[in-house]
């Protein structure tokens, strides 16, 4: 920059100095030469101004001596009177007028100057003069000025730096240091490093005044050291203090969990029992007495069930972990489910219930036992508060969702109080728990969840008049907008004495449908007091309401409110024909229910008592029962068998219920078998176990205590193939039994159930249950006295639960008391002492004494009736009927083959296996009653198509002489070919070959199949094998069920498919549940197969329909 700034400096300088003597030169010499020309032009003025040449001539000869002038002329106004001189002339030679002003770049390029001046004569111009000079020594004086000037300007340049390099050390040298220390500090944030630069003056100034800016940076930063150095101290304080409390925040969060698991467990598995056996006693027909013990069991029990969830769920929302699931939801269905699970509660309190959902709403995508938790918690309320009115549930659509209002004309409730509702434990009065019962939990609840699920409150309430409970729910439609139900041409609808929330919906309903309301129409809905008049429905309260409209008008269609929209549709439509509305449904009685005969559920329990109550209420519903003691029995039994539905422990020894999954799913995989539905039945719904069947593959979970709907809800959902609707229970008398009481050992209300339950009939039940208790009890009191022996206070705490457990399903108390203590001192870490086991043995003995003496045999009313009269019975009520399982070829396709099977369902005791009843008849001589039923049945059944049927007869029955006839007489009445009937009989019938080789013979001359069932398992000697004729040969399935895995097994099955194609038999293979059974009997050669992994038993509607889909 130094150099720079001289070098500028140089340049300018020499410019200038140039110039100057440039212009000093030239003004000089313009002034000698313009005074020269005046001098000439005077001496020559008397010549021009006379015109004399000669003169003028001689005038300007003077320039002669002057030699740098080299031209003059003189000129006057004539024109030109001399010149004299000469040389080359340029046009740009620099010339100066008369004001003495010259180009001075001309006089430089051209080296010469001319000269104009006027010629004066007495003061007046005459002419001019004009004088050319060379000037040669102009440019050599510039030239030596502007070398002068280089030459000082070098000096000077040289003098500068030098200078200048003096002073950069004492300048810019403190400047350079001072920027090179602020980069350092810069980069390296050190503050702490010294500013030792030597400068004067204003540098000096500079670098104190950094150097004072550092020291105040490092006391800045020793103040805000030591400020942090306090203030992580106490952070590190106030940190130590917050772990505490979050650890004992931790501690507290994990104990009430760890307490909720704990109590839910242990609340829930006795209340299983509770509920289950009154739902049981609910469905019989009891006496009065025992029909009042089992309405306060069964509502005793639902509302401490519904604290226990309330707090749950309160406590699972609180926490964050409660999952919203996302499925296709019918908003109707829903609605309506909610309606009719509450109209009893409704119709109690004479409050009328009803239900509008908008027609366009079509499917959602919502968690639909969550929102029907709310609409369920908000229809309870509603009903709960109001005394007089009813109860609306309304769903309109809105952008974006949809609205769901719950309505009532209920006290209402005050603005101010509103905003407090959906606290925690909070009503809107404090004697609003003392006077209608409950946590303050469900609006909670309910509000959680409807903000979880996205939606907005929106509340409203007059005191006096009624409350809306309505939110809206951004729930997306899965489904087009519903059209509405057209109908040919607009019409009108009376209606009258309907309540008023029923009312509001159906004329709703009517003008979404497009029809008006009138006071006559083509047809009438009306209240049970109004007459119909014309085509008209009956919209009743209750069952008991419908059942006596239609004692006295048997022509009416009698519905019970809340009225369903599918039904209100199906009349409408009816009545626009004009014709008298029907619907097969439209008055359920009480003993109506749901079973599922044909339907396969294993129960997988540690416990016997819970198998035997799972068992028998799962029997009730018609379902076949098979019993797993454990997760490797549960592993086992899938290996072997195809179940509908299995209800699977979590907790038990060995092999628990979710390991036991992972097994089963991880065995599915791998063989391509079948999934199976596993279903978790557990008592744990917090903890660790609550989620526990989720992670390992299940396909739901019903939580202890459960009780019997939820045991239909399960099966409806998986097993809804199998679902019959029809009577549950039958009318009978029953009779009280009672027994000495004991006020110490038992809890009456338990005990008297299951006494009620003798006296219903279902002795048999109780007396198992009570034998299993009887073998059990000493079992886990044998099992607590050597965990002390052992000093296992572990192993003691189990024992005793597991007896508490029982005693409480049972009704034990005392027990249970005793057993409870013992648990509580063994968790505690406290030695009981031998008094206490010593009591506690007591108390089992006298317990299972008492139990025996109360089911002492009484003085019976009537005599039992006998199995055959049972049967003869059932058969007219319609609790047997057939189902009929299909047979396949070697490749799986229809062998035009079926089995035609039994099955009694008994409206008390449920599904009667046929191992039960069938060798009951067979000791009563009663068993052709059965078989005339069944071949009447299958003949009149299968008569319209080409398969053939097989049909079981017994061993007694086909040795005798008229066995033929019967089977000719039955195929004549039914007008049935002998060629598509085949007779099964077992190996006992073999006994006696001659007689058996009679009626075989006969039964083939006359067109009938003869099979041999369950060769293998009986009596039959290969030479009855070679000397009967039988058709079709069956393998016992005790050696199919092995035959993949047991090498003897498949032996045997190799060798008799062998035989019985030597023989010209048909071999068939019944009880193929697996694909390798299948591959193993495809590859052995069998002819036709049968079994659950095909087809299962079905009923003739479905057996046409499989049998139309393979033509």
């Amino acid at each position: 920059m130094v150099l720079t700034s001289l070098f500028a400096s140089f340049v300018v300088t020499s410019l200038f100095s140039t110039w100057v003597e440039l212009n000093r030169q030239a003004s000089l010499e313009t002034q000698r030469l313009t005074q020269t020309a005046r001098v000439i032009g005077s001496l020559a003025a008397q010549a021009v101004a006379q015109g004399d040449r000669a003169a003028a001539f001689t005038a300007i000869r003077s320039v002669s001596q002057m030699p740098d002038i080299s031209y003059a002329r003189l000129e006057s106004s004539a024109g030109l009177l001399a010149e004299t001189g000469g040389g080359a002339r340029l046009l740009r030679d620099a010339a100066i007028s008369g004001d003495g002003r010259m180009s001075l770049w001309s006089a430089l390029t051209t080296g010469s100057i001319q000269v104009s001046a006027p010629v004066l004569a007495e003061g007046r111009a005459v002419g001019s003069i004009t004088l050319f000079s060379r000037t040669p020594e102009l440019r050599s004086r510039v030239l030596a000025t502007v070398l002068t000037s280089l030459v000082g300007a070098v000096v000077a340049v040289f003098a500068g730096l030098l200078v200048a390099t003096r002073m950069a050390r004492r300048i810019s040298q403190p400047v350079v240091q001072l920027a090179s220390l602020v980069r350092q500090v810069h980069e390296t944030h050190d503050y702490t490093a010294p500013a030792p630069i030597q400068a004067e003056g204003e540098v000096a100034d500079l670098v104190e005044g950094f150097d004072a800016l550092l020291a105040g940076i490092r006391e800045r930063d020793a103040r805000i050291s030591a400020h942090v150095e306090g203030l992580e101290a106490e952070v590190e304080t106030r940190t130590a203090d917050l772990v505490v409390a979050r650890d004992a925040a931790d501690q507290a969060n994990a104990a009430k969990s760890d307490f909720l698991a704990v109590m839910s467990h242990e609340i829930r598995t006795p209340l299983n029992g509770i509920l289950a056996l009154s739902e049981m006693l609910a469905g019989s027909d009891l006496p009065a007495r025992q029909q009042r013990y089992a309405s306060v069991i069964a509502k005793s029990g639902h509302s401490l069930l519904s604290i226990i969830n309330d707090i749950l769920d309160f406590s699972k929302v609180e926490a964050g972990k409660m999952e919203l699931e996302t499925v296709e939801v019918d908003l109707t269905e829903v609605a309506e489910d909610v309606a009719s699970l509450f109209s009893e509660k409704a119709a109690s309190k004479g409050l009328d219930l009803a239900v509008f959902v908008d027609p366009a709403i079509g499917a959602v995508l919502a968690d639909p036992v969550r929102l029907r938790q709310v609409i369920g918690n908000l229809v309870n309320n509603a009903i709960k508060f109001t005394e007089h009115g009813g109860v609306l549930i309304a769903i309109h659509a809105r952008d974006g969702g949809v609205r769901i209002a719950i309505e009532d004309t209920g006290p209402g409730i005050p603005e101010d109080t509103l905003p407090r509702l959906f606290d925690a434990f909070s009503q809107a009065d404090q004697s609003t728990s003392r006077r209608y019962g409950g946590t303050g939990l469900g609006l909670a609840i309910c509000d959680r969840l409807v903000r979880s699920m996205g939606g907005v409150w929106q509340l409203s309430s007059v005191v006096g008049v009624g409350s809306v409970f309505a939110f809206d729910a951004p729930l997306t439609r899965v489904a087009d907008e519903r059209e509405a139900p057209m109908f040919p041409e607009p019409w009108s609808v009376r209606l009258a004495g309907l309540g008023p929330q029923t009312l509001r919906s159906v004329r709703a309903y009517l003008e979404a449908f497009g029809l008006s309301v009138a006071e006559t129409g083509r047809g009438s809905i009306v209240g049970p007091a109004e007459e119909g008049g014309g085509p008209h429905v009956v919209l009743c309260r209750d069952e008991a309401e419908a059942t006596m409209v239609l004692a006295g008008r048997p022509d009416s269609c009698a519905v019970v409110a809340p009225l369903r929209r599918a039904d209100l549709v199906a009349v409408l439509g009816q009545m626009a024909e004009g014709r008298q509305p029907h619907l097969a449904h439209a008055v359920a009685t009480a003993a109506e229910g749901t079973t599922f005969p044909g339907a396969r559920v294993l129960v997988v329990d540690d416990s016997e008592v819970n198998r035997e109550v799972a068992g028998e209420a799962l029997a009730r519903l018609g379902v076949d029962v098979e019993m797993a003691a454990d997760g490797l029995e549960a592993v086992a039994a899938l290996r072997l068998k195809a179940f509908d539905l299995v209800l699977m422990d979590g907790s038990m020894p060995g092999l628990d219920g979710f390991d036991a999954t992972r097994q089963i799913r991880a065995e599915e995989a791998e063989t391509g078998r079948p999934r199976a539905t596993v279903i978790a039945l557990t008592a744990h719904v917090v903890g660790s176990g609550a989620d526990a069947w989720r992670a390992c593959g299940m396909d739901g979970v019903i939580h202890k205590p459960f009780v019997i709907a939820d045991l239909v809800r399960a099966l409806d959902r998986h097993c809804g193939a199998f679902a019959r609707i029809g009577a549950r229970g039958a009318v009978v008398e029953a009779r009280a039994v009672t027994g000495p009481q004991d006020d110490d050992l038992f809890d009456p209300v338990i005990r008297g159930d299951l006494l009620a339950m003798v006296a219903d009939g279902r002795r048999a039940f109780v007396e198992r249950v009570q034998a299993l208790y009887a073998e059990n009890a000493p079992l886990r009191l044998s099992e607590a006295v050597q965990a002390i022996q052992d000093a296992d206070l572990d192993a003691l705490a189990r024992a005793a639960h597991a007896l508490k457990s029982m005693s409480l399903s049972l009704g034990a108390a005392a027990v249970a008391r005793a057993a409870s203590a013992l648990e509580t001192a063994a968790r505690a870490g406290e030695r009981p002492s031998p008094t206490a086991l010593l009591s506690l043995g007591e108390l089992v003995n006298r317990t299972i004494s008492r139990m025996a003496e109360d089911l002492a045999p009484a003085e019976p009313s009537a005599p039992p009736m006998t199995i055959v009269e049972r049967v003869r019975a059932a058969i007219a009520a319609g609790h047997l009927n057939l189902v009929y399982q299909p047979l396949v070829d070697r490749l799986g396709a229809p062998a035009g083959k079926v089995e035609a099977l039994v099955r009694w369902t008994d409206p008390i005791e449920g599904r009667i296996g046929p191992d039960i009843f069938i060798p009951a008849l067979e000791a009563a001589s009663g068993i052709e009653v059965l078989t005339d039923f069944v071949l009447a049945t299958a003949l009149a059944e299968m008569k319209d198509g080409d398969l053939i049927v097989s049909v079981n007869a017994s061993a007694s029955e086909f040795r005798k002489a008229d066995f033929v006839d019967r089977l000719l007489a039955a195929v004549a009445k039914a007008d049935y070919p002998a060629s598509r009937l085949e007779i099964e009989v077992t190996e006992t019938a073999m006994l006696d070959v001659a007689a058996a080789g009679r009626t075989i013979d006969a039964l083939r001359g006359h067109g009938f199949g003869v099979a041999l069932d369950d060769f293998g398992a009986g009596f039959t000697s290969l030479h009855a094998l070679r000397e009967l004729k039988f058709t079709t040969l069956k393998i016992d399935r005790s050696f199919v069920d092995r035959c993949s895995d047991d090498t003897a097994s498949a032996a045997i099955i190799h060798a008799v498919i062998g035989v019985g194609r030597a023989l010209g038999m048909k071999v068939v293979c019944e009880g193929i549940e697996t694909v390798r059974q299948a591959d193993f009997l495809r590859v052995a050669g069998v002819h036709y197969m049968q079994g659950f992994h095909f087809h299962r038993p079905m009923d003739i509607e479905a057996l046409q329909r499989i049998h139309q889909k393979a033509a």
